[in-house]
């Protein structure tokens, strides 16, 4: 029933939801999260736990990523997967052309994007933010129709992790800076 070693002693049964409407595409002030073949479920998991907190709409899970729904997927995202809406694509070129379809304006994470993400305006909505495979990143599809986005990094490194960049993005779309409030200690 388990396939953990030390289990919390707690068991759950759970439908999978059904697959969300493109309606979700349609709604202009959508902020969305794509996963582009991301492989790991605990990295899915992660990204779709921290896309939930960072207050993503929903969710695009593309071509042969982990299932979300997969028992690793569940327990790294503390259970978000389900309060996402979630769509599925066969193909990056098939989900590229849905949401531009409904003008949703792609930013792709990229290490060697073509723009810092302090340049780019993320109150711009619809907006999608697409992240690729842990070791080849976003297909190509998707640069050829949005913006590619770096992260500034010491030289000595040469990318993030794909939760760890997804984190970082999806706070600055979901919670700009200047919303912030500053406190005094």
């Amino acid at each position: 029933m388990t396939q953990v070693e030390a289990p919390q002693g707690v068991l759950g049964v759970a439908r999978r939801p059904p697959e969300a409407s493109v309606a979700i595409l349609r709604d202009r002030r959508a902020l969305l999260v794509v996963l582009d073949g991301i492989q790991d479920p605990g990295n899915v998991g992660a990204v779709l736990r921290t896309a939930a907190a960072a207050g993503v709409t929903g969710g695009v899970i593309v071509g042969s990523a982990a299932d979300p729904y997969g028992a690793k997927a569940i327990r790294a995202s503390a259970g978000a997967v389900f309060r996402l809406p979630l769509l599925f694509f066969k193909t990056a070129t098939e989900a590229a052309a849905a949401l531009l379809e409904h003008r949703v304006r792609l930013l792709i994470a990229d290490p060697r994007g073509e723009r810092l993400d302090s340049e780019i305006s993320y109150s711009r909505r619809p907006l999608a933010l697409v992240f690729g495979s842990e070791g080849a990143g976003a297909a190509p599809a998707w640069a050829q129709q949005g913006i590619t986005v770096r992260l500034p990094m010491a030289e000595a490194v040469e990318s993030l992790g794909v939760a760890a960049a997804a984190a970082v993005l999806l706070y600055r779309a979901g919670h700009p800076i200047s919303t912030w409030k500053a406190t005094e200690n």
